[in-house]
């Protein structure tokens, strides 16, 4: 085979391997992580109430004046964040007392009777059920009724999806 003979079939080849290579078909996917800004703020947001309450503590304040601070950290968060859903719940043993904070849209709001907590206790343990049928939320606790207890509930809608976060 001569040179040009060559050159012609590598030609010829190198065209056979571009046009096979564009006419196969590539499919893939992508998965997008979760919104991780709200399982990073429900620990954030636990982990500053369980130190407002560790504070009250230390100074004495009643549970009422824990309660309030606890509400103005909240505020704070849900001003700064309007887009969230925050539902927090707080329970002291020394009073055997609990509160129910909910924040919408970045302001106090009562909270949906259809969020509701659920309460079974026997001696040593609470189990506390928080679910909503229209938003498809279910999140059961089961706690300690001897400890301090502030646990948050965090929902973002938006594009199509519903993030909930719970710490």
């Amino acid at each position: 085979m001569n040179k040009r003979g060559q050159i012609f079939l590598a030609g010829a080849l190198i065209l056979v391997i571009v046009l096979m290579g564009s006419g196969i078909v590539y499919n893939s996917a992508r998965a997008v992580k979760g919104d991780l800004r709200v399982s990073e703020l429900a620990k954030e947001i636990k982990y500053e109430g369980l130190r407002v309450i560790d504070f009250g503590e230390s100074n004495e304040k009643t549970f009422e004046e824990k309660t309030d601070d606890l509400k103005a950290m909240l505020g704070e968060y849900a001003a700064s964040n309007p887009d969230l859903t925050i539902f927090a719940w707080f329970y002291s043993p020394l009073e055997d007392e609990e509160s129910n904070l909910f924040y919408e849209a970045g302001v106090e709001g009562t909270r949906p009777s259809s969020l509701d907590a659920e309460i079974e206790s026997n001696r040593k343990y609470v189990k506390i059920t928080w679910k909503d049928a229209d938003r498809n939320i279910y999140y059961e606790l089961d706690l300690n009724r001897d400890a301090f207890n502030f646990n948050v509930l965090i929902e973002r809608d938006g594009k199509n999806e519903r993030t909930v976060a719970a710490e």
